[in-house]
């Protein structure tokens, strides 16, 4: 059996989620009601930001921008920042890249599933079906981003 100080603490500590910024337009559904057969041609854009607010805490906020065409008819724009608070432990916080992979990759991981369920909630009563988005790997886009970062430094 483990005593306190023989216990392992969490690097990534989530203490607060919440929406920060909201927008939905439905311009589409005056028009016509959408044929769900057809399906919108979608623009996804997501991206992750970090604010530090405090010692070792971050927010981290993912923002997705979600707009829809059917017909060349825009049906609907989402845009949305979904945010937590995050302490980072501070042994990570002092290694920039285990602070920057908990803070771009396992924190937007965290907050992802939250935001995809007010997208899903938004559509359907929003009077369309709902958008179920595909899971994202924030792994790819941290190594997408440091890639690019990269390539501009040369």
């Amino acid at each position: 059996m483990k005593n306190k100080d023989q216990e392992v603490m969490p690097l990534l500590v989530n203490n607060a989620n919440y929406i920060k910024d909201l927008s939905f337009e439905n311009p589409g559904i005056l028009r016509e009601i959408p044929d769900p057969a057809a399906g919108p041609n979608l623009d996804i854009n997501i991206h992750v930001d970090v604010t530090p607010v405090g010692e070792h805490v971050y927010e981290v906020a993912l923002v997705l921008n979600i707009q829809a065409k059917q017909n060349d008819h825009n049906m609907f724009l989402i845009e949305l920042s979904y945010a937590g608070i995050f302490r980072v432990a501070e042994a990570a916080d002092h290694d920039d890249e285990q602070r920057k992979r908990l803070l771009l990759i396992e924190a937007p991981s965290l907050l992802f599933p939250f935001a995809r369920s007010i997208v899903s909630n938004l559509t359907r009563e929003g009077g369309l079906p709902p958008l179920l988005l595909n899971p994202v790997n924030f792994e790819i886009m941290y190594e997408q981003t440091v890639r690019e970062m990269e390539k501009t430094k040369h």
